[in-house]
């Protein structure tokens, strides 16, 4: 499965409403944690073959989806079910627990 970057919230909802599960990664490019999120989160997509969506940001260059979901820090991975958001997971994690 592919990752698909987000550029936008606007762009986050439409996503959500084309998948049952979607998760988010919201990063800060430049970051030794983040940039080990980005490259697990990335590696897990690639063995991912349930229909999800797997989607990132980079907070660096998107300001307004952390402020819907009272993110904080970066790496934080949101879950959704549909457009509901469940949960959030902060650091960086390996591949497999992405997977």
């Amino acid at each position: 499965m592919e990752m698909q970057h987000i550029g936008s919230y606007k762009e986050l909802r439409q996503n959500l409403k084309k998948a049952k599960r979607s998760y988010l990664l919201l990063y800060k490019s430049g970051s030794e944690n983040s940039d080990c999120a980005l490259a697990n989160f990335t590696q897990a997509a690639e063995k991912i073959i349930e229909p999800i969506s797997m989607l990132s940001a980079d907070v660096n260059q998107v300001r307004d989806i952390h402020g819907n979901y009272q993110v904080t820090t970066a790496p934080t991975l949101l879950e959704f079910e549909g457009e509901n958001f469940k949960k959030s997971v902060k650091g960086c994690q390996t591949a497999d627990y992405y997977v």
